[in-house]
């Protein structure tokens, strides 16, 4: 026997209200007592009136549809009282809505009735035998082109059976209600057993019609002729009503494409056919018939393929788009998207995508916690750990390739730091402080949970043994942790307010706590356990302004003189220490949102800081110099230095842990704009030239590439600037700078700890240095100014005495020179727009030879293979020549090579003379493959320098390019692909998520990266 529940309603106007009572069973509940006072009864009834369980009582949606089905019992009831005959007069849990459902549609017209087929239609997935539901955009729905009634019919149908609950209507999506649908509406299972071919032939074409609309409505995703073929046959006269707007605009254009290749192949036929004729007089039938098959199946083949390639093509250079659009936004996700392009088609713009990811700061990615992070590395720079506001906290190992080590699941994580002896992690949080052991990343163990509420901050002291506890309130513990296991309470330190942040001086003498208002302490930390019982009065005590401008972390720098701080004021707060004395710093600044964490380097070299504006900077600890500037697409909450400055991690508002490597592909702030930046022969040594502002120039050490190493600044005396003219030997132990006075200095470069200053020449030209060029042995200098026509050749067998050989009038204002490998040419680019070539075998008697033109304007920069058989010109109209130099006294001009759209500014060829670089006035450096010189491909056009480039050079046979220009700054380009797309994914952070893949590459299919 059992007793069953008896869900009574009452009516009312306002419309139905359920309540629950028991009742006696029989073959008709009892109706319920006229008085709502009535207290309920309970009958047992024989197990054999209980209605059997539906097959979806137990599924995990089924608390809907058993509303559902009550709902429905009610409105078939007659009188005040449900029973279990009315309740399977509805078909129970399941064919409720398959009855509300066939209700809902005969009530509606005929009209109306197809429309219904139609959205169900729309509203399912068919995959092989499996249905589901599909969200669709409501606009989906209609035509785009019906009249006033189709448009409501629509309307009708969606609201009718969205006001059964069969329909679930959003503000702009719909989608059927209950799964159960599906299967339990007899007349949907008809419909799609009928419509089975053709549902899945329509899902296929609003699918394509979605890319097409997506990529811009590219040609090249439209349907081929065979396909549409299919399609047009499927849809018939009376499938088109089943079209909304995008659907037909897309058949429509595939349409008018396949009639415009069928008039071309027309054309073509008819041409063919003529020929075909013209043969068949010379020819047999049969031959002239094979001949026609296989031309035929030829230009098929041919055009299929071509499809596929032209689809892949603008597919990739949609990829390349978004990887440019999102460099400056999140470098590490916009390499990503380049090699995404690169391994779809190997567009020019996929492979300029690529190679420019090579010379932006690109950090590696790591995943896994959610929402806002913080992030620490442990002093032995092996371990870095994140920790997300979902409670998580993961470990990697910050070595190349960064395994994921191990995982610890809190309750909440806020605050996260390593005791310096290493291994042991405290995690602090809304709900305590825990301490663990991660000597073992893979299996971490919990030593201490300590329910201190509300911890805002963890500082160790430099020996680990203490660990103060940032709180919520002014009292903050200080707890003696030389056994983390067993902790014991050793003193309290009070900072007004809500303490914000705190820090131990690398000395472990002093103490800083700080709060809102400015407030801040500076305590003496050998004395705050010295005598637990003595209260204990701060060195320096900074009472509140009453303002909101708060200190949001603190940093000691390693030797403990000079404390920082970011601060909600945007700026980044500097203090010397001395003596228990603190004397305020110049602020650093350039920030416009909270700066949320600051760092030094384990060298005290560098300053890094976090703020809310998306962006981390680094800048030089001693000058106050900005260094680097690092871009992310949310708010950066904490960084951390590796201890070998090897790197830079951040976390942010993404959960996402970046790691970005030191120096990254960019050699230092050179102070002014970069003019000229030359290379050796080997290519380990690059001569840095910059602007009358810059202190100094320099000598780079680029034989690693990865970490360059700048020499002792070479600095002009004697009351001189320099111009950023520079010249560098061969061998690259010799540099030439040039002076505001028309002159130049020699350097002795071959130490480069200890350059060593030589001759110096005030005036070698009658207005400021503009050009300089050694010759391959280093013993002769060419200079030229920037306003005038005298060019000066200066021997220097003895460097410090530089001789003059000879001065000549080149043409009107020169603007580039240069020489042939065996110094018997000198080319000399002018704004007359010309080339003039000069014979230099004896430099003391130079005499022009040849001049070359046929530029539209100025011819601005000059280069001549290392063979000497090439020479390539520039100029402000944006083209560049090249002429056969077999002949010096007879060049032949072999081909013009257009492209950049902004004047060209500097040109130069690799050591194997077959690949071309060109700066160009915009912001772009562009390769070309020379190997023909009659034809030149273009080989990339690097975008990542962002600022006018006036010089590129390359190194390494080709594989190395050097840009610098306006941005004060050289970067550092891999030209390999290849080479590119190794580091990419031997870095081992993660690629490309699927979700990424959709927010920015909507309707292209996703593709796994790195598989191979």
């Amino acid at each position: 026997m059992r007793c069953l529940p008896d869900f009574r309603t009452t009516r009312s106007s306002s419309g139905v209200s359920p309540k629950r009572n028991c009742v006696k069973s029989s073959s008709r509940l009892p109706r319920r007592p006229a008085s709502p006072s009535t207290r309920p009864s309970c009958r047992c009834w024989s197990a054999n009136w209980v209605p059997r369980g539906s097959q979806f009582a137990h599924d995990s949606g089924a608390l809907p549809l058993l509303s559902h089905a009550l709902l429905t019992t009610w409105q078939v009831s007659r009188g005040r009282t449900l029973t279990v005959a009315d309740y399977l007069a509805t078909g129970g849990i399941g064919g409720a809505v398959g009855q509300s459902a066939e209700e809902v549609f005969l009530a509606l017209t005929a009209e109306q009735q197809r429309e219904a087929r139609r959205i169900f239609m729309r509203l399912v997935n068919l995959d092989d035998d499996v249905v589901t539901r599909r969200r669709v955009d409501r606009v989906g729905l209609f035509y785009g082109n019906e009249n006033a009634d189709a448009v409501t019919d629509v309307d009708v149908v969606v609201e009718r059976f969205a006001a059964r609950r069969l329909l679930t209507v959003e503000e702009e999506t719909v989608q059927v209600t209950h799964e159960a649908l599906l299967t339990a509406w007899p007349r949907l299972g008809e419909w799609l057993d009928d419509d089975r071919q053709w549902l899945v032939e329509h899902r296929r074409l609003t699918q394509a019609a979605e890319l097409w609309k997506n990529n811009d409505r590219d040609d090249g995703s439209l349907l081929s002729a065979s396909r549409l073929l299919l399609v047009q046959e499927s849809i018939g006269p009376v499938r088109r009503r089943d079209l909304n707007s995008i659907e037909r605009l897309y058949l429509e254009a595939s349409t008018d494409r396949v009639e415009q290749q069928t008039r071309n192949d027309r054309r073509r036929r008819r041409i063919l056919e003529t020929l075909v004729a013209a043969l068949a007089l010379l020819t047999v039938l049969a031959v002239t018939l094979a001949v026609t098959a296989f031309v035929a199946r030829s230009e098929a083949t041919s055009r299929r393929v071509d499809a596929e390639n032209a689809e892949a093509e603008a597919v990739s250079r949609q990829i390349a788009g978004v990887a440019v659009q999102l460099r400056d936004r999140d470098p590490g996700l916009a390499a990503y998207f380049a090699l995404v392009s690169y391994e779809v088609d190997r567009t020019t713009e996929a492979q300029s995508a690529l190679l420019d990811s090579s010379a932006i700061h690109t950090p590696v990615r790591l995943l896994g916690v959610e929402g806002e992070a913080v992030t620490a590395v442990d002093s032995r720079g092996s371990i870095v750990a994140t920790a997300g506001s979902d409670g998580h906290v993961r470990m990697w190992s910050l070595a190349d390739g960064h395994a994921q080590l191990g995982e610890i699941v809190s309750r909440d994580a806020s605050a996260l730091t390593f005791d310096p002896r290493g291994g042991v992690l405290a995690v602090g949080g809304f709900y305590g402080v825990e301490l663990w052991d991660v000597s073992d990343p893979a299996a971490p163990i919990m030593l201490l949970h300590n329910d201190i509420d509300e911890v805002r901050s963890l500082s160790y002291s430099p020996d680990g043994r203490l660990l103060l506890v940032g709180t919520g309130s002014e009292s903050l513990p200080l707890l003696d942790v030389a056994d983390p296991a067993r902790p014991t309470a050793a003193a309290e330190v009070t900072q007004p307010g809500s303490p914000t942040a705190t820090e131990f001086s690398p000395d472990g003498r002093y103490l800083v706590t700080v709060g809102p208002g400015r407030t801040m302490r500076l305590w003496d930390a050998s004395r705050l356990t010295a005598s637990p019982a003595a209260p204990t009065v701060p060195l320096i005590d900074v009472p509140s302004d009453g303002s909101t401008y708060t200190a949001q972390q603190l940093a000691f720098s390693p030797d403990g003189t000079t404390l920082i701080a970011g601060t909600t004021g945007r700026e980044v707060l500097r203090w010397a220490l001395d003596a228990g004395r603190l004397s305020p710093l110049p602020a650093l600044t350039g920030f416009t949102s909270y700066v949320n964490d600051v760092a030094f380097s384990g060298d005290g070299t560098l300053i890094a800081a976090a703020s809310s504006d998306n962006f981390s900077k680094v800048w030089d600890a001693a000058s106050g110099t900005a260094q680097l500037t690092l871009p992310g697409p949310s708010v950066v909450s904490s960084l951390a230095f590796a201890p070998n400055r090897s790197s830079i991690v951040t976390a942010s508002g993404d959960g996402i842990t970046r790691i970005w490597p030191l120096p990254g592909p960019a050699l230092a702030d050179a102070g002014d704009t970069i003019y000229q930046n030359p290379i050796g022969a080997s290519g380990t040594r690059l001569l840095v030239g910059a602007g009358t502002r810059a202190s100094a120039t320099i000598v780079w050490d680029v034989s690693d590439l990865d970490h360059p190493v700048a020499s002792k600044p070479l600095v002009i005396g004697d009351g001189m600037d320099q111009t950023g003219a520079v010249a560098l030997t061969a061998d690259g132990n010799r540099a030439a700078v040039g002076t505001t006075t028309g002159g130049f200095q020699v350097w002795d470069t071959t130490d480069l700890d200890d350059p060593v200053a030589l001759g110096v020449i005030r005036k070698a030209t009658s207005s400021l240095t503009a050009v300089l060029a050694f010759d391959r042995t280093g013993t002769v200098l060419v200079v030229s100014g920037q306003s005038s026509n005298d060019v000066s050749l200066w021997s220097l067998a003895d460097p410090s005495t530089p001789r003059l050989l000879s001065t000549v009038i080149a043409g009107n204002y020169p603007a580039g020179m240069a020489l042939s490998p065996e110094a018997s040419v000198l080319a000399v680019a002018s704004v007359g727009g010309v080339v003039e070539l000069w014979d230099i075998d004896d430099p003391a008697e130079p005499r022009r030879t040849a001049t070359l033109d046929g530029f539209e304007s100025s011819v601005q920069a000059v280069a001549i293979s290392p063979d000497g058989r090439t020479l390539a010109a520039g100029s402000t109209d944006r083209s560049v020549r090249l002429w056969d130099m077999s002949t010096p006294s007879a060049p032949q001009h072999l081909s013009r090579i257009v492209g950049p759209s902004s004047r060209i500014s500097s040109l130069a060829f690799d050591r194997s003379g077959i690949r071309l670089a060109a700066g160009d006035g915009g912001s772009t450096v562009w390769l070309w493959n020379v190997a023909d010189r009659a034809a030149p491909e273009q080989y990339a056009a690097l975008s990542a320098y962002g600022q006018r480039v006036n010089d590129a050079v390359f190194a390494a046979d080709g594989r190395v390019v050097f840009g610098g220009g306006t941005a004060r700054d050289v970067r550092i380009w891999r030209t390999e692909p290849e080479e590119v797309r190794s580091r990419l994914c031997g870095s081992g952070g993660s690629v490309v998520t699927e979700a990424e893949w959709a927010q920015y590459l909507p309707g292209v299919p996703y593709r796994e990266l790195c598989s191979s």
